[in-house]
């Protein structure tokens, strides 16, 4: 049975702005995560080149997790906002605090396997493929949706804490039981140790790709825009990363250390909006940020809009396969080549010179396109000992 709220020392904290407020914001949240990450599940799926992206399902296991808060937690807290009671029985109250922070932790745990994976190609590209293997990838992400669920077990069974009705918000949570509850346990398990290893991975991919450009500046005097501007990119990713991070689920979870009592309902109201609003800044930080998503997205909905017929698509398909795997530099590098040879040509021609004279201009050319090579040899060299990958770096 549920507790009886209906004495005055029971009175509903949030007022009825705040309970509009943030119904209509857990209805428009939930509809605008369950649509985008819907679409990335689809487009993961039907992209032949992401299918088969060890990436993949990592973020196939965040963007499901965070369909079905969309599509299950946020409607149900939406429910109970705008009736400023609950409403929706004694079953759903016992299973909710389940599937609420259980959802939460699925999520907290898909992002440290995207940054552990990240960290792993950075680190060790040449075992990243068996520490990464099918099978093992498949056993990390069962870990990261069975575990959630044993660890809410204790209090689901009321062995250690209990979920019930707590009567201020009306909302069914996690409740102490003589007197100890997990709530500090799980905030240590499940922001704090997230929080720290991806700082920390977060901080040794950056090193890492400082280090290998300042190695590289040694032997190529004019770095290429290309490597600058991914070093960039990665940067800026690592920082937003964090940063989302800690704004979703630090204030949430320091207001409800420090006012467990819901004194500042406002304050409360306004971090569990920033709170759901992981479900649409984990797509477009992960996902919708990398140019092979955006590319799958694209041809998703040109398969389902038949704006083109099926072999443009295909072909619309292969384009951007090739165009993802041929980096700018070697564009660059070619360019500069063809350029060179026409103005080697164009000035064989205006000199107008005899063999022997043009057999010597012709050995310079060569002796100076062999530097070149060696030159570019010794980078590669470089390169490989650092083991950076920089084109293999997953920056979503």
């Amino acid at each position: 049975m549920l507790p009886n709220c209906s004495g005055p020392s029971n009175a509903y904290v949030f007022s009825g702005f705040d309970s509009k407020l943030a119904g209509i914001s857990a209805t428009l949240i939930g509809f605008l995560g369950f649509s985008l990450n819907l679409v990335i599940v689809l487009a993961s799926l039907n992209y032949k080149k992401l299918r088969y992206d060890v990436t993949t399902p990592f973020i196939l296991s965040l963007t499901t997790s965070d369909l079905l808060f969309s599509s299950l937690t946020l409607p149900i807290l939406a429910i109970r906002f705008f009736s400023e009671d609950w409403i929706v029985g004694e079953t759903l109250c016992r299973l909710f605090p389940l599937i609420f922070y259980g959802n939460s932790a699925v999520t907290l745990f898909s992002l440290l396997a995207v940054t552990i994976h990240r960290w792993v190609m950075i680190y060790f590209p040449d075992r990243s493929s068996q520490i990464f293997s099918r099978a093992r990838t498949k056993i990390m992400i069962i870990f990261c949706w069975v575990s959630p669920v044993l660890l809410l077990c204790p209090s689901l069974f009321g062995i250690w804490g209990s979920h019930d009705l707590e009567c201020h918000t009306r909302s069914c949570t996690i409740q102490e039981t003589h007197g100890s509850s997990p709530k500090i346990f799980f905030l240590l398990l499940g922001l704090l140790l997230p929080s720290f290893t991806l700082f920390i991975a977060n901080t040794m991919i950056f090193v890492k790709v400082a280090m290998v450009r300042r190695r590289m500046a040694q032997y190529v005097s004019n770095p290429s825009k290309a490597l600058k501007k991914r070093e960039q990119k990665l940067t800026k990713m690592m920082c937003t990363i964090f940063f989302c991070f800690a704004l979703s689920y630090f204030p949430a979870a320091i207001i409800k250390v420090f006012d467990g009592d819901e004194t500042m309902p406002h304050l409360h109201i306004i971090t569990y909006i920033v709170n759901w609003l992981t479900v649409i800044m984990n797509p477009v930080i992960y996902v919708i940020s990398n140019d092979k998503y955006r590319l799958a997205i694209h041809f998703l909905f040109q398969r389902c809009c038949c704006m083109q017929k099926g072999s443009n698509s295909m072909a619309l398909q292969q384009e951007g396969v090739r165009s993802s795997t041929m980096s700018e530099d070697e564009n660059e590098e070619k360019s500069k080549w063809k350029s060179v040879k026409k103005m080697v040509k164009k000035s064989s021609i205006r000199r107008g010179s005899s063999y022997q004279h043009g057999k010597l201009i012709s050995s310079q050319s060569s002796s100076s396109i062999t530097l070149k090579k060696n030159k570019k040899k010794i980078t590669n060299e470089v390169i490989k000992e650092e083991n950076p990958r920089f084109d293999e770096v997953p920056l979503t």
